[in-house]
């Protein structure tokens, strides 16, 4: 049974366009912030790599543009329903790019689950590949990866690595192919909903 979830990362990528795709000057970055959540800010452009990163340590984001993909990162750990990431996530990327359509965007969340009953990797490691590639060798861990395709273009990847007998790290890609960043409140109900299917991914482990 899990008995507790919690979040370590996440962040909202956003993929561009090629056709017609402008990166911002470094100006327009250095109006992302301001007040208090402009403390500690550094800024960095590598034009060689085609990345500029803005990192806000007063509001635990960091954003940074990679050629045509825009990453903002909560580095803060906050649960999603008290996370600014989609907040924020929003506001930079009408910021910087104000009429640009999108290619697509993704939720992205690392989280680990506990549980209160032991799980047997070498069980299941053994119900795919039997016991004689273990040998005498004692296994660490064990992990699977699956993709859940909704359809349009939406997809669900789901990379479960368990690394201790009573709990599982996992990394969750939502990504959906939509033309237009959706408004925050719905941004926000994406982003919480995805975290809490984790919950029922996780209650179908057979261990």
């Amino acid at each position: 049974m899990l008995t507790s979830k919690s979040l370590f990362h996440s962040n909202l990528a956003i993929l561009f366009p090629e056709q017609g795709f402008a990166a911002p000057d470094n100006g327009a970055f250095a109006a992302l912030c301001g007040g208090k959540g402009a403390e500690g800010a550094r800024f960095f452009d590598d034009p060689f790599a085609r990345t500029k990163m803005l990192t806000l340590p007063a509001l635990g984001l960091k954003a940074v543009l990679e050629g045509r993909r825009l990453r903002v990162e909560d580095e803060s750990a906050s649960e999603p329903d008290k996370s600014r990431l989609t907040v924020e996530a929003s506001r930079i990327a009408h910021a910087l790019f104000p009429n640009t359509a999108l290619e697509g965007f993704g939720l992205n969340i690392d989280a680990t689950c506990r549980f209160n009953n032991v799980i047997r990797i070498q069980n299941m490691f053994e119900h795919f590949f039997g016991a004689e590639p273990l040998g005498r060798a004692d296994l660490r861990d064990f992990g699977f990866q699956f993709t859940i395709d909704r359809g349009a273009g939406n997809t669900d990847i789901y990379f479960i690595k368990i690394t201790a007998p009573l709990e599982i790290a996992l990394h969750v890609n939502r990504h959906f192919a939509e033309r237009t960043l959706p408004a925050p409140d719905r941004l926000q109900q994406l982003f919480e909903d995805c975290y809490n299917e984790i919950d029922t991914i996780i209650a179908h482990l057979k261990a």
